[in-house]
């Protein structure tokens, strides 16, 4: 008996401790508006996705986890909103947004006009127990979860405090539907910033990595300041109706600018501190709120099928010198990706089929062509 406990003893520390996560049910975060330049209500937004007219079961919260290495309540959850029995609209979505009814009622938010008009037909109107227009800032992790109980004020990382969920405690009976993070990155030494979500928006990341703890496994979209003033990330949202975690084709991050006329918010036109880097000077259409948010990857390459036709890419996975053969297709540019969604290689034109690149750490990028008949993006390995 001993010997079998201790053999059991021994997988758990071998093998470490995982959270339960489970989206079979298709619940998601899909938009959030959660760090505003300037005062956060009324004009914070929270959008979840999920089954056409579904009903959220008993026990589904939205969370924030408080991750300033400044603060002294890391690995805390500081605030819960109770979503039990709310539905989603006849197009599979639901808004959370400041109410001026039940808030200062001298005050509309940037989505009252439009979100009436949806109300009319996709949505009813609830009050969510626990939301007062201001949620938590960066650093802070944003949780879909199902749990037994309100989890307020219990803290998942405290022994030892490393980004990782702890392996006892209350925390161990949630399943986590989805989540994610928005890192600042005024952490460094012993102020270092934590979250604890499968997609992590962390400010300069690609400069600043040691500033950062979050779970081993999870992804990462790294913010840059390029020099400039700070790239403090406004916007957070999935690419269309992703439902992954790929840094570059799932989700969507990025600062807007504090004059936009709301809620069609505009988007700094510093690439560095957008990702993907398309997403730059562009402005939030009034159909992303309440419906299918843009694909800023997607929306360029409507005629992809043909471009990719007309294209051989090869070899794959390749280590020195990619090969590209076009069929008298016209190439504008070359530019490639990293899984930061960062890119590290521009080439104006194609001059000759054979691209250099040598100077690229072994990994997962993404090649992107641009031609006068539309785009091609391609998944490349470098060996």
């Amino acid at each position: 008996m001993k010997t079998k406990l201790l053999f059991t003893l021994l997988l758990i520390t071998a093998f470490g401790y995982s959270q339960t996560y489970d989206n079979s049910a298709g619940y998601y975060i899909n938009e959030l508006i959660a760090s505003i330049s300037g005062t956060d209500s009324p004009d914070e937004y929270i959008e979840l996705r999920g089954p056409v007219s579904g009903t959220l079961p008993a026990g589904t919260y939205f969370i924030t986890i408080e991750g300033d290495g400044e603060s002294g309540n890391l690995g805390e959850v500081q605030e819960v909103l109770d979503l039990s029995g709310l539905s989603f609209g006849t197009n599979g979505y639901m808004t959370i947004t400041f109410d001026p009814n039940t808030g200062d009622p001298g005050i509309e938010n940037s989505y009252s006009a439009l979100l009436a008009l949806a109300n009319s037909s996709d949505y009813d109107q609830t009050t969510v127990t626990g939301y007062d227009g201001d949620l938590l800032d960066y650093t802070s992790t944003y949780l879909l979860i199902s749990a037994p109980s309100d989890p307020d004020g219990l803290n998942v990382d405290s022994s030892p405090l490393d980004g990782e969920f702890d392996a006892a405690g209350s925390h161990t009976s949630w399943n986590i539907y989805d989540s994610v993070s928005s890192m600042d990155d005024d952490g460094g030494g012993a102020n270092t910033e934590y979250a604890w979500a499968q997609m992590n928006v962390a400010t300069n990341y690609t400069t600043t990595p040691t500033y950062f703890d979050f779970p081993s496994g999870s992804s990462v979209i790294s913010c840059d300041d390029d020099g400039g003033s700070s790239a403090n990330v406004y916007y957070i949202a999935r690419q269309g109706t992703s439902t992954g975690y790929d840094p570059v084709s799932d989700w969507m991050a990025g600062q807007t600018n504090s004059g936009s006329v709301r809620p069609n918010w505009e988007f700094t036109s510093r690439e560095p501190k957008c990702v993907p880097d398309s997403r730059a000077g562009t402005t939030l259409p009034d159909s992303t709120f309440g419906g299918p948010n843009e694909d800023p990857v997607d929306d360029v390459l409507s005629n992809e099928d043909f471009i990719a036709s007309n294209f051989k890419i090869y070899p794959n996975p390749v280590k020195n010198v990619l090969t590209i053969d076009s069929n008298n297709i016209e190439v504008s540019s070359v530019k490639i990706y990293n899984i930061l969604g960062k890119q590290v290689f521009f080439q104006k034109g194609l001059t000759t089929n054979e691209l250099n690149i040598s100077h690229l750490n072994s990994g997962l990028y993404v090649l992107r062509l641009d031609t006068f008949e539309g785009a091609l993006n391609k998944k490349i390995v470098v060996e």
